[in-house]
């Protein structure tokens, strides 16, 4: 179903977690978020559609003034349900935490975690950014082999996820610093870079980075507007993937049985790493 997230001000949590929760600020940020709420169910998004993303990646320490300041925006503000990645010990994120979808990196999954969030009511989603980054795990950086960012969404069906979270999709920087002209890759796929694509991230720093090529971005400027990678397309693919495999059982994220999706899914993929020969592209068209 269609979503909408904007990110809650977090001011009144300090940073490194220590001491108190901000009063003052906290209020602010409930009444901004209430008021934001209001603004989109005034557009017509309806009621259990609205999330609030708190604090990315918080650290475990945190734990306590998070529930005090989460408590504090469900409370005042009806309709707003409050989402985060969060990579915690599932003993300190127990379903009775004031969060209504917990967000876990996909290769810390645990099937008993998932039960519990779902059973209680809630959400549990997957996500990857620039984690996992270790070679073995899928991921969709540039070098990866343009399966793994499809097959990532065959390993979701197969699980009890109701939803997937990427961090952000148009994060493209040009090298300024190298004063290099924006040119055309090529006739076929004109995106205006001004440095190798295949070849750096983040490349203000002037360094080369390549165990995570491509986090954060999927698009590149074009003359005309951006143009979409072929890693975005596969991503796109898997996503369609997910949505037909759950056709085999629309209830999945319920069951703890999911056997009519995961005799698919299996040949392919069964675990967050990565398999050369059972990720074979010809097997998934075969």
């Amino acid at each position: 179903s269609p979503l909408v997230q904007f990110r809650l001000d977090m001011a009144a949590v300090p940073a490194d977690c220590k001491g108190e929760v901000n009063q003052g600020l906290l209020q602010e940020a409930v009444t901004k978020a209430r008021s934001k709420v209001a603004q989109l169910h005034d557009a017509g998004w309806p009621e259990g559609s609205i999330y609030g993303y708190g604090r990315d990646e918080a650290p475990q320490a945190c734990a306590s003034l998070l529930r005090e300041a989460y408590a504090a925006f469900r409370k005042a503000v009806p309709g707003l349900k409050i989402i985060a990645a969060t990579n915690w010990d599932s003993a300190h994120l127990q379903p009775d935490f004031p969060m209504d979808a917990w967000v876990h990196l996909y290769h810390k999954y645990h099937e008993k975690d998932a039960e519990s969030w779902i059973e209680a009511g809630k959400e549990y989603w997957g996500y990857h950014c620039i984690e996992p980054s270790k070679d073995e795990y899928m991921n969709s950086f540039i070098e990866r082999p343009l399966i793994e960012a499809r097959l990532l969404f065959w390993l979701a069906a197969s699980r009890r996820y109701q939803g997937w979270l990427y961090w952000t999709t148009d994060l493209w920087r040009d090298c300024t610093h190298t004063k290099a002209a924006l040119v055309a890759g090529n006739d076929s796929h004109p995106a205006l870079v001004s440095f190798d694509a295949a070849s750096y991230i983040w490349c203000k720093s002037g360094l080369p980075d390549l165990f995570a090529n491509g986090d954060g971005y999927f698009v590149y400027p074009g003359p005309k507007g951006p143009i979409s990678s072929q890693r975005l397309e596969t991503i796109r693919d898997g996503l369609e993937d997910w949505e037909l495999l759950r056709l085999l059982q629309p209830d999945a994220p319920k069951r703890t049985d999911r056997s009519p999706i995961t005799r698919f899914t299996k040949q392919l993929i069964s675990s967050p790493r990565f398999s050369p020969k059972a990720g074979d592209p010809r097997r998934l068209e075969a």
